[in-house]
């Protein structure tokens, strides 16, 4: 059947001003009715010198295609607030999804029919989305893409093993791909850069790596692509000045720091239903830093008695020590993640984290 030409932009400006406040809410805006729509403020609330901001600046009308308007209606609002003065943004959720503005063939599905809800975020039943959160140069010439993952489910953990329902396309290259998704709490919904893929030098812009997850028969696949746009900053923000923390996984081991990640030489051991401690040494300028745990692949459940803490850094010493107190409920080979940063608000900047990556055997 022939689908309705439909942009679809979810965004969210909200900033704090000197005086008064500047927000815009973008929805839905089907082609013949966009301008209208906006300027008699049915999508678009912008109040006190925002209104009279956007009237002088709007230049919808010389816009043809609906792309551009709802695209060219975003920068406005952005620009309206910048001329503003804006303290401080608050919120800013861009575009989310955009439906090709020519007539197309397509099929629509009942809501009824749908294995996974409209409603974006619930307990159980959504599935996990793969993320490409960018890519970044080695010292050695070769380039890593970065995969990061969203789990919509807020109450449930799955686990997806490797092979026809999660694989990259291509296998050439070795990657630590995790098998365990876990809900993620609600101020950074994103696991960002859980694994790398370290591809060489000659690994070209037309060339790409998929990771792809399948969960009730419906995949999700997500393209990795060394092109400019995505390009992070690693191990250091110049422009920022955040760093990645140096971790150690013994007190006098070799030390790494970055989204690559450091990989344990040797593997604990340890006993189903009895806890053991993981330690690891972090150095960092700051004072404060922030550690994550997570199962990154194995059997079984892994308990954790804290998943994530903050830690007082003691510059006075080579490095901090920290823990993590873990169980396991089955027997198997396992692989532990653990993240830091300096706070968990420096993941939304794409910088800078180190992952480590801890082996262990888990006997009966």
């Amino acid at each position: 059947m022939r689908v309705p030409t439909v942009i679809v932009i979810v965004g969210v400006l909200q900033s704090s001003l000197a005086q008064g406040r500047c927000w815009a809410k973008l929805a839905i805006m089907r082609r013949q009715s966009v301008q209208d729509d906006l300027l008699s403020g049915g999508l678009v609330a912008l109040k006190g010198r925002s209104r009279r901001a956007f009237a002088r600046s709007s230049h919808l009308g010389k816009i043809d295609s609906a792309e551009e308007q709802a695209l060219s209606l975003m920068r406005i609002t952005m620009n309206i607030c910048s001329r503003l003065k804006l303290s401080r943004t608050v919120a800013l959720v861009p575009l989310m999804a955009v439906m090709l503005a020519a007539p197309v063939n397509g099929q629509q599905i009942g809501q009824s029919q749908q294995i996974f809800s409209a409603n974006v975020i619930k307990p159980s039943g959504q599935p996990i989305i793969p993320l490409f959160d960018g890519w970044f140069p080695n010292n050695d010439g070769t380039n890593s893409l970065c995969f990061g993952y969203f789990n919509l489910n807020s109450e449930e953990s799955l686990d997806i093993p490797l092979g026809e329902n999660n694989h990259l396309s291509d296998d050439r290259f070795d990657a630590l791909i995790p098998t365990h998704f876990e809900p993620v709490p609600p101020r950074y919904r994103h696991k960002f850069c859980v694994f790398t893929v370290i591809v060489p030098a000659d690994f070209g812009v037309d060339e790409e790596i998929i990771w792809s997850l399948t969960i009730d028969e419906q995949t999700l696949s997500v393209p990795g692509r060394i092109i400019p746009p995505y390009v992070m900053d690693e191990p250091a923000s110049g422009g920022r000045g955040n760093v990645a923390p140096w971790v150690r996984m013994s007190l006098d081991g070799p030390r790494g720091r970055g989204r690559n990640g450091i990989h344990a030489e040797s593997v604990l051991s340890a006993s189903v239903g009895e806890s053991i401690t993981i330690p690891v040494w972090i150095e960092h300028p700051e004072k404060n830093v922030w550690l994550g745990w997570s199962k990154h692949t194995g059997p079984g459940d892994v308990g954790f008695m804290l998943p994530e803490y903050g830690i007082v850094i003691n510059n006075r010493a080579p490095a901090t020590r920290a823990t993590a107190v873990a169980s396991f409920s089955e027997p198997g080979d396992y692989v532990i993640r653990m993240q830091t940063i300096n706070t968990v608000a420096a993941f939304e900047f794409y910088c800078c984290h180190t992952n480590a990556y801890f082996n262990v055997s888990v006997s009966p």
